[in-house]
């Protein structure tokens, strides 16, 4: 009756929360492949990653638009305190008394502008790189931020796991005590035992129940959490699927350490970040250099609106060449190779950061596997010795406190073998983390 294997622990835990559970919308059962897929769409973090990668891509555009040709239309109007004349003078440098209208006294001015930049010293070119490199970096950091919610939600997941699994050992928990009460209050009736083992036992009765009302309260927290990592609200009645079986078979890779350095994507944002700063000093030193300007211009003056009189065309080709600008450029560029410097130091720091990571998970999965054949054991040794200590107890063989012990060990093997299992399944869900998706789950 009480020698149960850790499987069959686990498939009476599914058994009571099936029938207690119901069915999560018209796709039944809340899977963790059904977690995942509803964090995907809901999770607001995703969203934010999202919005940044877009305006990332806006940078890209508007540095790209800078090397382009600009069109524009003006339209301008000036009061003067009286018309613009010249006077005109003969041949031998008199005035002749005429004069020529330069400007009236109300000047209308419209104009069509076209302007290209022919010639940047490079400063508009590397712009535009570094804003695709930070776009880059970016669209890195997203694959992350979406791999951190998916490993929050697995970790939360088997949270919920765990706390059901806690719950169904509580209950098996208190059945047993009021079974070994009614052992004992049927002794107490023969006049077996004393009264004080009666009261004993009632005493383990209510701290059986003691611990079901907290363990129901746990398995409602894991829930609140599910749905914070999800983000959106669950159903706490959702049924879930059978608990998961003890992990089997686990491989690990052969160099996992280099595996995750060149999977983990905060790797790859650092050296865009960084490759983008190296254009940001070319882009400061190419200011430095002369900067080459095409305008077109299509301009009427008048005295109205719409002016009719004067049109005139030109075309210029402007070259600029700033030759002292008190530090300007100098300071630009010394920020961007601080910034290059920086990031290598960033690069160093994620290095040995992500090989920790790899190594602690890497230590707590094998510390959970171990743990959870070592819990095995103990389970069925554990229920042998409470079968065993209740029927010495029927036969007044053996004592009250051999019961309430052995209930006690029972109830502590089936605890740390669920903690030892759940324990496994998110120590392998951090590893796959801090791997960075180079490695799928076996």
């Amino acid at each position: 009756m009480y020698r149960k294997t850790c499987v069959w622990l686990f498939v009476l835990c599914s058994f009571l929360f099936a029938m207690q559970g119901e069915a999560y919308g018209a796709e039944g059962t809340l899977t963790l492949e059904k977690a995942l897929a509803l964090a995907r769409e809901h999770n607001p973090s995703l969203a934010v990653a999202g919005e940044q990668v877009v305006q990332s891509e806006a940078d890209v555009e508007k540095a790209s638009s800078a090397m382009g040709p600009k069109l524009q239309v003006q339209a301008s109007y000036t009061r003067y305190n009286e018309d613009a004349r010249n006077p005109v003078f003969d041949g031998t440098g008199r005035p002749t008394g005429g004069y020529i209208l330069e400007g009236f006294e109300n000047t209308w001015r419209t104009a069509v502008v076209l302007t290209q930049v022919l010639y940047s010293g490079g400063s508009l070119s590397a712009n535009r790189a570094a804003a695709r490199l930070r776009t880059e970096a970016q669209r890195a950091r997203e694959i992350r931020t979406l791999q951190g919610v998916e490993n929050g939600v697995k970790r939360a997941y088997y949270d919920l796991q765990r706390a059901r699994a806690f719950l169904v050992i509580a209950e098996e928990s208190a059945r047993l005590a009021k079974e070994h009460l009614a052992v004992v209050e049927a002794l107490f009736r023969h006049g077996a035992v004393a009264k004080n083992e009666v009261l004993r036992v009632q005493v383990d009765v209510s701290n059986a129940e003691l611990l079901q009302i907290q363990s129901e309260n746990a398995v409602n927290v894991a829930w609140k959490g599910l749905s914070r990592a999800v983000g959106i609200a669950l159903p706490e009645k959702a049924a879930l699927p059978e608990p998961e079986k003890p992990l089997e078979g686990v491989e690990f890779p052969p160099d996992p350490e280099r595996l995750a350095l060149e999977s983990r994507q905060e790797m790859r944002a650092l050296d865009f970040m960084r490759q983008a700063a190296l254009e940001s000093v070319t882009a400061a030193e190419g200011q430095s250099k002369p900067q080459i300007f095409f305008e077109g211009k299509y301009q009427d003056v008048g005295d109205g609106f719409y002016p009719d009189k004067k049109d005139q065309w030109t075309l210029s080709l402007v070259a600029q060449w700033t030759l002292y600008d008190h530090g300007e450029v100098r300071s630009q560029a010394k920020k961007g190779r601080s910034m290059v410097r920086e990031f290598l130091g960033r690069m160093d720091d994620l290095e040995k950061q992500v090989i920790h990571e790899v190594a602690t998970a890497r230590l707590n999965l094998e510390s959970a596997l171990k743990r959870t054949d070592v819990a095995r054991t103990q389970v069925i040794l554990a229920e042998e010795d409470y079968r065993m200590a209740l029927q010495r107890y029927r036969v007044q063989a053996g004592t009250n406190l051999d019961v309430l012990d052995a209930r006690v060990a029972l109830v502590n093997a089936q605890n740390k073998l669920a903690a030892s299992v759940y324990d496994a399944y998110t120590a392998r869900a951090d590893f796959i983390h801090a791997l960075g998706g180079g490695y799928e789950e076996r």
